[in-house]
């Protein structure tokens, strides 16, 4: 409800955001990108450099416009405390932590902007300074007028290069913003993992207040630490009492209540990250294969035309070439921390089961608990076994086993497209060339 006072609507302020917002989205998104895919040419006699400068336009168009549909679906439906997965149907599933647990959240969510920032700060450098250097060399392609299709003089074409330097920066940090949520609720949820870890093995466990830390901290109760404890026996380790954790029902009824939400919550991650990551990735993949085929056959032929002396085809082919890498380094970087934040959740909520299972070994040979809590936990580790936590994307688990057939298909579209760069020039060789 909007309140008046002194001639200041409350409401106007979000009203007027939205505006913005939308003018942002239309202007730098959607308009700047459009008359660069229609009105800038390439001066060169080569098709295929047109098409570059065409294909990289066009992909960034589509990721952007894919992206923001997600974003606009996602902000509609849900808060803030919603979309970092903190609330899920209208209950809060944010644990019972400790001050220092408080904090590790806190700064996590507060780091937020510091990781998109990491990325696209060298990209507008680099981006700036390439589009200066094309200003200033106005022989390598000019921007037609819509209207009359004749050449904008070099006032109109800086401020028309001005606008494509802020639309290609805001169109990479609407990419990114998706990939940061979905790395940002695996670092809150590595935290609460730790804290069930915690309460399994009756330790405490601290978080490193930051995105990286979190996703590379060492969980307790690791393949080698694990190892170490079973070696060492229990000589170091007092003898558990009969009535030790994990041996009263009220002990294992709270530990399987948190594995379900945990289980829930990892459900519901992916679930509302799954098309935006599956749809990005192939947008991302056909884009990186076109500029790997454009970057091979360049490059073969830019020996060519160093031979024959044509410096100015080389430095255009160089200027090209960085450009399209440099679009292909942000979204590969995004989609390579997606992909490993997803690895490191699934990688250490599948440990759960391993810690509970040497500490119930450990229980079990010290007698704790009797033939009744031997049961009790021998039933809770069946559960685990046949329950594992870890993120899917529509039914496939994101672990070890999917990044090897991750990098086998990179490697084999990777030999595939050096054959079919190869391909033309094996054609021009003729029985009489020795």
């Amino acid at each position: 409800m909007c309140v008046e006072s002194g001639g200041y609507v409350a409401g106007s302020s979000r009203a007027a955001a939205r505006i913005f917002g939308v003018t942002m989205v239309v202007l730098l998104g959607l308009v700047v990108p459009i008359y660069r895919l229609l009105f800038e040419e390439c001066k060169l006699n080569h098709a295929h450099y047109s098409g570059a400068l065409s294909s990289v336009q066009t992909f960034r168009i589509l990721l952007f416009a894919f992206s923001m549909g997600w974003l606009a679906r996602v902000c509609y439906r849900h808060d803030l405390w919603s979309m970092l997965m903190l609330r899920y149907e209208g209950k809060y599933t944010r644990p019972l932590w400790d001050r220092a647990s408080a904090v590790g959240y806190a700064n996590l969510v507060g780091l937020f902007g510091t990781e998109i920032a990491a990325i696209l700060v060298p990209f507008f450098v680099v981006h700036s300074i390439g589009c200066i250097y094309f200003i200033a060399h106005r022989e390598f392609w000019e921007l037609l007028d819509p209207w009359t299709g004749e050449p904008i003089g070099r006032p109109a074409a800086s401020a028309v290069i001005s606008l494509a330097i802020l639309s290609a920066t805001y169109s990479q940090a609407v990419f990114l913003v998706p990939c940061a949520l979905f790395r940002l609720c695996c670092a809150l949820v590595l935290l609460r993992l730790h804290l069930y870890h915690g309460a399994l093995t009756n330790g405490v466990q601290s978080s490193r207040p930051s995105v990286s830390g979190a996703l590379d901290a060492h969980a307790p109760g690791s393949d080698t630490e694990l190892r170490a404890r079973l070696l060492r026996g229990q000589s170091d380790e007092p003898a558990p009492s009969p009535s030790a954790p994990l041996d009263r029902d009220e002990d294992l009824s709270a530990l399987l209540k948190e594995h379900t939400a945990l289980k829930e919550l990892l459900s519901a991650i992916s679930h509302r990250f799954r098309l935006v990551l599956v749809g990005s990735t192939l947008l991302i993949a056909l884009e990186t294969a076109y500029s790997m085929y454009f970057l091979m056959v360049d490059t073969i032929e830019g020996h060519a035309k160093h031979r024959e002396g044509t410096e100015f085809a080389v430095a255009e082919d160089t200027a090209l070439s960085v450009y399209l890498i440099l679009n292909n380094i942000v979204h590969i970087v995004g989609v390579w921390a997606v992909v490993r934040a997803a690895t490191v959740v699934t990688h250490r909520a599948r440990m759960i089961p391993q810690a509970f299972a040497s500490l119930h070994l450990s229980r079990t040979l010290a007698g704790a608990g009797g033939s009744t809590g031997y049961e009790r936990r021998q039933a809770f580790q069946d559960y685990l076994s046949s329950h594992p936590l870890g993120l899917t994307l529509y039914g496939f688990s994101i672990d070890r086993d999917f990044l090897r057939s991750w990098h086998m298909v990179v490697i084999s579209a990777a030999v595939f497209l050096t054959s079919l760069s190869l391909r033309p020039q094996h054609s021009t060789v003729t029985p009489n060339e020795g």
